[in-house]
């Protein structure tokens, strides 16, 4: 459900539920129904049957135009919560990712910038060895899609942000900055890691039909960890470049066979 009050606050709430599979209750109308507006903690006897609600997640999203730059700046953030309503009523519980996008630079309206800082890394006694956030003790592959996490790229336990500036050639070109920086914290990945990427985009038209797309990426990570499985340090610090280069063609006529 997304509200707009005004043309400069837009917000929403989201509620998405796992539930059925072996060892728990048929899939029915009626399941889906009990797991969706279930908001109690079940009893631990009831967790492990057939009548578990399933694995729960709230979440709460807004954006702003902040007042004196409505054209210029906006404030927004992401947020999830595992096993509670919603994050605004457990904020201490949920993952956050703030960030404010600049639509155009003062003196130089063809250059954007937006900033975003993550956290899946609550402050609760809970959050510790990778066990809450995208984490489920009953459905373990409830919320991963072909063993892939689905959820933020920061993954679990862990803080970071990202940022972007884009020079916006035309309306269909541009040459783009970012940088990324994540912790992953020490008591869910033994001696936590550490990366920093930085890139370069340009996109380029060549006429009407073909586009230019380079990227280059160079990375620096750490993870004492790795590759012994025990942790060492100091922890080596490894590089890792990557260029990438893409053609696309747009044919302006339909091609029939």
């Amino acid at each position: 459900m997304s509200f707009r009050p005004t043309e400069n606050l837009e917000f929403g709430f989201q509620r998405s539920v796992v539930w059925g599979g072996e060892g728990h209750g048929p899939i029915t109308l009626h399941s889906f129904l009990k797991s969706f507006f279930s908001f109690a903690s079940p009893d631990p006897e009831v967790k492990l049957g057939r009548d578990d609600p399933g694995a729960r997640f709230g979440a709460f999203d807004f954006s702003y135009r902040l007042p004196y730059l409505r054209h210029w700046l906006t404030l927004y953030t992401d947020s999830e919560v595992h096993d509670d309503v919603s994050s605004i009523d457990a904020p201490r519980r949920a993952s956050w990712r703030p960030g404010i996008y600049l639509s155009h630079v003062p003196g130089a309206p063809a250059l954007d910038l937006r900033v975003e800082a993550v956290t899946t890394d609550p402050p609760v006694e809970r959050s510790t060895g990778g066990q809450f956030m995208y984490y489920e003790y009953i459905l373990k592959q409830g919320y991963t899609n072909q063993g892939n996490l689905i959820g933020d790229w920061l993954g679990r336990e862990a803080k970071g942000g990202q940022a972007w500036l884009t020079w916006h050639l035309t309306g269909n070109e541009w040459l783009q900055v970012h940088a990324r920086n994540q912790k992953v914290a020490k008591d869910f990945v033994p001696g936590g890691t550490t990366l920093n990427d930085f890139g370069f985009q340009a996109v380029k038209r060549i006429g009407r039909s073909f586009e230019i797309n380079g990227n280059f990426d160079l990375e620096h990570w750490k993870a004492p960890v790795y590759p012994t499985g025990i942790p060492t340090y100091p922890a080596p610090d490894h590089t890792v470049t990557s260029t990438t280069i893409q053609l696309t063609w747009f044919p302006q006529r339909k091609i029939s066979f």
